[in-house]
């Protein structure tokens, strides 16, 4: 007899595999614009290079997630962190704009081929009660991927140069491929043991043929516009503008070197330490938000709470330049996201019976993707004409829009419920 897998062991396998795909990727955003500025690249192609992945993603993120519906996850999963490391190396080349360029391009269907295909065999594994923490738990791994690489690469970057910093990157890929191959199992449901209990409520991914109008219907839905919508304008806030900008805000506030008072510190090293702090305070805050959704009646909530937080978080970062307060700041922002990529998984999942869950972890990435693909181009766009604190300030109305959506879908809710509850009553 086989013995019985723990789900979290699985999530922890899929976790770790991605905190060494994401390497090469999140070391750009720390020491690319430090880089540009010492070989002349200008500020309008920073923005495509970061951007050009997430544009590719448009259509390869719905077509993995049509692609995975009843079939076998090791493969896509394997296979999309193959091909990262190997595109990782494309990005020593970067006096050639376009050769960078392609491997930017191909770095997107790599992401898109591991994200949504973890993000799968975590739903395959996780009961319905469980999504929150399940998704939260996956979020773990993945934002100390965000924590630790930016700073890890900053620092190689520093020590050895933008080139054998890449080539160490994709070194990290590729053992992140064959951790997956060596301890991920196939999650697909009824291909890995678990006991009876542990089976319910996980969603049922049935192998349908593509139906425009079905696929229509499936947008229109009330949590899968609210959620795609605040889903995509968070990853624009948090993934997109501060992520691409933050060495630039220390380079345009500080200069080159950023005085600690007891140290100087590289501009690239602090937006390093800076990224890495708020990955490592959502991937705190992560499971506790999922967890505390599942113990909701009304996922909804949770995500109300974390807009207001980014909020708060994003307007300390702006005006206080004391750095014990910058970092309570960091920190409060983190919230936004934890709450965010935690529990909207959960909610878009809860919305399914017709075993259709790939197809809409697909949408998910694709709306995060519109967000992170306009979000690096437009700010520094701005940046040609407008001060960083301006874009950041577009960042708290974005936000409060995302806040007014989570409000509505809060309170849509909870008439719902009651309602249900009033019907169950009556019957």
């Amino acid at each position: 007899m086989k013995p019985i897998i723990k789900p979290d062991l699985i999530i922890a396998s899929i976790g770790i595999s991605l905190i060494f795909a994401l390497a090469g990727d999140l070391t750009l955003y720390a020491v690319l614009p430090a880089v540009a500025v010492t070989e002349g690249i200008h500020l309008a192609n920073i923005g495509l290079l970061l951007s050009a992945n997430r544009f590719i993603r448009f259509i390869s993120n719905p077509v993995v997630g049509f692609l995975l519906n009843s079939r076998r996850r090791k493969n896509f999963l394997v296979g999309g962190l193959l091909l990262g490391a190997m595109t990782t190396l494309l990005y020593q080349y970067y006096n050639s704009f376009w050769l960078f360029l392609t491997g930017r391009i191909l770095w997107g269907v790599a992401f898109s081929l591991s994200y949504i295909t973890a993000y799968s065999m975590v739903m395959d594994i996780t009961e319905s009660h469980r999504r929150g923490h399940g998704s939260g738990l996956l979020q773990t791994y993945y934002l100390i991927g965000l924590a630790v690489t930016p700073f890890v690469g900053a620092l190689l970057n520093n020590w050895f140069g933008f080139q054998v910093t890449m080539l160490i990157c994709s070194i990290f890929g590729f053992i992140g491929a064959i951790e997956a191959w060596i301890f991920v199992p196939e999650t697909l449901p009824k291909m890995i043991p678990m006991d009876e209990n542990q089976s319910q409520g996980l969603p049922i991914q049935i192998n349908k043929p593509f139906d425009l109008l079905e696929v229509i219907k499936e947008i229109k839905k009330f949590e899968i516009i609210s959620g795609n919508l605040i889903y995509g304008l968070t990853f624009f806030v948090g993934e997109g503008i501060l992520l691409s900008t933050i060495t630039y805000y220390f380079l345009f506030e500080y200069g080159a070197t950023v005085n600690l008072g007891f140290i100087l510190i590289p501009a690239a090293t602090a937006g390093g330490i800076v990224l890495g702090l708020r990955a490592a305070a959502s991937a705190i805050f992560a499971p506790l938000v999922g967890k505390a959704s599942d113990n909701s009646s009304n996922r909804w909530a949770i995500i109300a709470l974390g807009a207001m937080a980014g909020i708060t978080g994003l307007i300390i970062i702006i005006n206080i330049k004391s750095p014990l307060i910058f970092i309570l700041g960091t920190i409060i922002f983190a919230i936004n996201g934890a709450a965010i990529q935690s529990v909207i998984p959960a909610i878009l999942i809860d919305s399914q019976l017709n075993g259709r869950a790939s197809f809409v972890l697909g949408m998910m990435a694709t709306s995060a993707d519109i967000g992170l693909a306009l979000a690096p181009m437009v700010s520094y766009a701005i940046l040609e004409d407008y001060s960083i604190s301006t874009l950041y300030y577009g960042g708290v109305f974005i936000l409060a829009v995302s806040l007014c959506f989570a409000v509505n879908a809060t309170i849509r809710t909870k008439l719902r419920n009651k309602r249900n509850l009033a019907n169950g009553l009556h019957s």
